[in-house]
């Protein structure tokens, strides 16, 4: 009754696209707790809004980016839906289809059409509709953030420091932002550049030392400009205050190589490595230079077809894309070339395949 009384909230359901208050609702609660589209409670009540209106299509938008979420094993945010990875991608294009669908806004559009085009790995396509898409809205924080992300997996430097730019001054407000720009300033092609914006994050980032994801981020970020001392400082406060950390066994291994310590970082391979985790196996793979080991882990993902899902690991400097024909034939038919290999700079060497 309230929002059907309030001429400000009709506007705001208005803008967005619904004309129903229970879907709105829905939504804004969806958006409050959302977290660039991996959270499971915020996803259904997405659904829930666009069940409401099927026309609302920017609820459809929202439930189609977790499905993209869930279908990139790279992502730490993801659950286990118990869905095959065929099943999941039906579920993302019914989705951004009826977004593309039902808006009636041109600007939206080249943002729905920009995700469907990314999950389809037509690079270049959604590089332009994305980059047309904030021309429009440069203040859409979230779309700049699938944009720098898009850029960081094909190493369009130019476009990724763009993105850093546009997100940095919201990112001094919360660490989630905030976290984007350890992750992908170290990634930078540029070895000189890497560690300017890797301190550039650093200062910002010392404005929240509790956020264990934006601690975690900071930990790899240092470590691969070669800042092994300052990492180990995050290394001991984040196990120290027991911060809710990504892959904490992974941040021990990584600091145990960096340290030149590779029987504790053996022991933490093989103890407290997951089996089940195929990213943080991968990794963990990598950094004990097992790399004829880590490229076969993800073999089953070429042998399945399930490109969409090896692609996403395109934004590792450390990531070979050439054992895997199926995703070579991607970037060929984009016009890429698989950007030069950077090995892991603090990796261990023990004996063993890959050497």
């Amino acid at each position: 009754m309230k929002t059907t009384m309030d001429p400000e909230a009709l506007a705001k359901m208005a803008e967005v696209g619904t004309r129903s208050v229970e879907a709105y609702q829905a939504y804004i609660r969806g958006r409050a707790i959302e977290q660039f589209g991996g959270n499971p409670d915020a996803y259904e009540l997405f659904e829930a809004a666009r069940s409401l209106d099927p026309d609302f299509a920017e609820a459809h938008y929202r439930a189609a980016r977790f499905w993209q979420v869930q279908a990139n094993p790279s992502r730490t945010d993801i659950v286990d839906t118990g869905l095959a990875p065929d099943e999941i991608a039906d579920r993302f294009d019914e989705r951004i289809s009826a977004a593309i669908t039902r808006t009636s806004n041109d600007e939206e559009r080249l943002l729905y059409r920009a995700t469907q085009a990314q999950f389809q790995l037509r690079f270049r396509a959604a590089l332009s509709l994305f980059e047309a898409y904030v021309a429009q809205r440069p203040g859409d924080t979230d779309a700049w953030v699938a944009l720098t992300e898009l850029a960081d997996t094909i190493g369009n430097n130019a476009v990724v420091l763009r993105g850093m730019r546009a997100v940095e001054p919201l990112a001094a407000s919360g660490p989630a932002l905030a976290e984007l720009l350890p992750a992908v300033a170290y990634r930078l092609n540029d070895p000189a550049q890497a560690r300017a914006e890797v301190e550039r994050a650093l200062l910002l980032a010392e404005r929240w030392p509790q956020a264990g994801a934006l601690q975690y981020q900071l930990h790899r970020a240092l470590l691969w400009i070669g800042k092994v001392e300052e990492a180990r400082c995050i290394h001991d406060w984040i196990f120290r205050a027991d911060l809710d950390v990504p892959n904490p066994a992974l941040i021990r291994l990584r600091q145990a190589c960096a340290e030149g310590r590779l029987d504790e970082a053996q022991a933490v391979f093989e103890t407290q490595i997951s089996k089940e985790n195929q990213n943080e196996r991968w990794l963990a793979l990598l950094l004990m230079g097992r790399t004829e080991a880590a490229a076969e882990l993800l073999r089953p993902l070429e042998e399945a077809g399930n490109t969409y899902a090896l692609a996403s690991y395109l934004i590792y400097p450390q990531f070979d894309p050439r054992p895997y024909p199926g995703l070579m034939r991607i970037l060929a038919s984009e016009g890429m070339e698989p950007r030069a290999l950077r090995p892991i700079p603090f990796a261990c060497s023990p004996e063993g395949d890959g050497q």
